[in-house]
């Protein structure tokens, strides 16, 4: 689907609703990102002196470390300690280490810290593979804050422009922005999908059709049924179930007769 082909009454926002969305999503980062990992005092001395006796090349030690300590020990800090003293010995975090941390944090309900440390991983060149970024952008997904999750993927598309979100993260981050009211963000994310060689398919459409009409404005939900017909998108029961609803929410009944 070309872009060229969206009509701009429909698509495109007005330039003070573009703005103040965007500025919300820099891709960078408000804070220090010498070192992937802030300085954690209080390391454990068994652990530093394991770090003085077996050398930071031993890749699948650490990792093994690492991972027992986050997933067996449920110790996300002692984790979190442990890499630091690592990294200040030139050790590179890999995407198994990094998963296994921000899981631990995002377990612990700890979403903004695993916001937090992703960003300063992927500031430090140590962002992980695409499999592993799109199953950590799921988990994280689950903090519902939509807005730290698009703004993390921007900084992962400027640091690795061959990065792609899934399909169904951009259908979540859709859902999530409707929930909070945030329609004009909610379609904005339609264009970023086409930008990263993704066609919205029937769930993002109807995604956008019940945030529309949970905020009232069956009108925008009704242009956005009529796009899903003309770019070859197939409405199912559920859309038109969606819509419905809309419509007898606004006791717009000869609407719903038509539909």
């Amino acid at each position: 689907m070309g872009l060229s082909k969206i009509q701009l009454w429909r698509h495109v926002p007005n330039t003070s609703i573009r703005a103040s969305f965007l500025s919300h999503f820099s891709t960078k980062p408000g804070m220090n990102t010498s070192s992937p990992l802030p300085a954690i005092p209080g390391a454990e001395a068994a652990q530093n002196s394991d770090i003085e006796t077996i050398s930071i090349t031993d890749a699948t030690h650490w990792s093994r470390r690492i991972h027992k300590l986050c997933i067996v020990d449920r110790d996300a800090d002692a984790a979190l300690r442990l890499l630091h003293q690592l990294c200040l010995r030139g050790f590179r975090p890999d995407s198994l280490n990094i998963s296994s941390i921000l899981h631990a944090l995002c377990d612990a309900n700890r979403f903004a810290e695993a916001h937090h440390h992703f960003l300063l991983f992927i500031s430090s060149r140590c962002a992980p593979d695409e499999r592993t970024c799109n199953v950590l952008i799921a988990r994280l997904l689950d903090g519902r804050d939509p807005y730290c999750t698009l703004r993390l993927i921007n900084m992962l598309v400027a640091e690795k422009p061959e990065f792609v979100p899934s399909l169904v993260n951009y259908n979540r981050l859709v859902d999530g922005f409707c929930k909070l009211g945030r329609l004009d963000a909610a379609h904005l994310l339609l264009y970023h999908m086409m930008r990263r060689g993704h066609c919205p398919n029937v769930v993002s459409y109807t995604t956008l059709i019940n945030g529309y009409c949970r905020i009232g404005d069956v009108g925008a939900a009704e242009k956005v049924f009529d796009e899903m017909s003309e770019y070859g998108v197939r409405s199912n029961a559920f859309t038109y179930s969606t819509l419905f609803r809309g419509f007898l929410r606004k006791r717009e009944f000869e609407n719903g007769k038509i539909l």
